[in-house]
């Protein structure tokens, strides 16, 4: 896995190329820390990424359901077809607290349409 940092402004571009096995958990925890909690707003490009191990997965999808709640989504683009349902899917939208990075914030109780992704 590797990953390619552009900013423009307000925006950061993380691209990400090559697979994302559990030996790379660590980096793209790294990563979505930063994009969740240090850009104003985060894109997060998988153009170059045909597999993705389960607890990558995992962490790609409460870092999108956190970065929801914290209104400011990450905007995820061209993410392979078949982990589309696994990221986006959000159950915990509906709970009063999500967890990510050992940091808790509080849900206003209003919950958001989600706009599907390419």
């Amino acid at each position: 896995m590797k990953i390619k940092h552009e900013s423009f402004e307000n925006v950061g571009i993380f691209t990400i190329i090559g697979d994302i096995s559990s030996e790379h958990e660590d980096n793209l925890k790294m990563l979505l820390m930063k994009a969740v909690n240090g850009i104003s707003r985060p894109v997060l490009n998988l153009r170059g990424v045909n597999k993705i191990s389960s607890n990558c997965l995992k962490l790609l999808n409460k870092a999108y359901c956190t970065s929801l709640r914290l209104k400011n989504p990450i905007i995820m683009t061209e993410v392979p077809e078949m982990y589309l349902p696994e990221i986006f899917s959000c159950k915990s939208l509906h709970s009063d607290v999500v967890r990510f990075n050992n940091k808790t914030k509080r849900d206003s109780g209003k919950s958001g349409v989600l706009n599907g992704a390419n």
